[in-house]
């Protein structure tokens, strides 16, 4: 028979499991933070979730998901603010897990921050909290993920230290992901920025031939319909030119395919209206 051990790290693992999957769409769609926050809290028996993810642009220059109302949102994020400057004086300690304040301060340094001293300690929560997890990515910390018990008694605090070592390589690969995703699509603006600024028409195939972008003058040409249209999310000329221009469209492809970017493929569309 399996011991009580064995059986507890199963359901843990099964339970990592189950957030695995969200936590990497709420990575790639940031709507989706809040619903991961509130998985995470069923995970933790119902232990308050927030997660405090950097955001320059914001307010208080973090961005806070979990089970809060709106009302209750920015009142959260002032009373963080001196948890988190505490916290990252000593992030090393923060990095390899789910790390309660009073493990990585002594008590008597917790009880001169304002912050614990105001709001924990009146609340007659045990030192031992809030448990505390902080992803980095280099030495800039991306985001801070703590876990504040739930107000049942019996709250087993080790089991979420053990569920939260299942997930921190996750959390780790998620901002990573994360961190890339928006690299890209900031190069993927500033491209399409520059193609919009070209008086010629330009669109982007991908290997389908559907347009991936099509730049101002280009939209402006298909909107016409004049010769040449958009149909299915392709290009398509008049009937009696479309096979010229399609064969045209699979040599650049083949082309691009095999790494020959110097390749030009020639056809000409004429105006069905004789427009120039």
């Amino acid at each position: 028979m399996p011991s009580t051990a064995a059986t507890d790290e199963r359901s843990r693992e099964a339970a990592a499991l189950e957030l695995i999957a969200p936590l990497y769409r709420a990575a790639i769609d940031e709507s989706q933070w809040n619903r991961f926050a509130a998985q995470l809290s069923r995970s933790c028996d119902g232990a308050a979730v927030t997660l405090a993810i950097r955001r320059p642009e914001a307010r208080l220059g973090w961005d806070y998901f979990g089970a809060l109302s709106p009302d209750l949102v920015m009142l959260v994020a002032e009373q963080l603010q001196g948890a988190l400057v505490h916290a990252a004086r000593r992030v090393d300690g923060f990095r390899s897990g789910f790390v309660s304040l009073g493990e990585a301060f002594p008590r008597v340094e917790l009880e001169r921050n304002p912050w614990f001293r105001e709001r924990i300690l009146p609340q007659g929560i045990d030192p031992t909290w809030p448990l505390c997890h902080a992803v980095t990515l280099g030495r800039t910390i991306r985001c801070w993920i703590l876990v504040l018990p739930p107000p049942h008694p019996g709250f087993d605090s080790s089991a979420v230290t053990a569920l939260g070592a299942h997930l921190v390589p996750h959390f780790a690969r998620a901002f990573t992901l994360q961190r890339d995703l928006g690299a890209q699509n900031h190069k993927q603006r500033a491209l399409e920025e520059i193609l919009d600024r070209l008086p010629p028409g330009v669109c982007l195939i991908d290997a389908k031939r559907r347009v991936i972008h099509a730049n101002l003058s280009a939209q402006r040409i298909i909107a016409l319909e004049d010769g040449l249209s958009m149909q299915d999310e392709q290009l398509r000329a008049s009937p009696d030119q479309d096979g010229e221009l399609q064969d045209a469209l699979a040599a650049a492809i083949r082309a691009a395919s095999s790494g020959d970017f110097d390749h030009v493929s020639r056809v000409t569309i004429e105006s069905d209206t004789g427009r120039p």
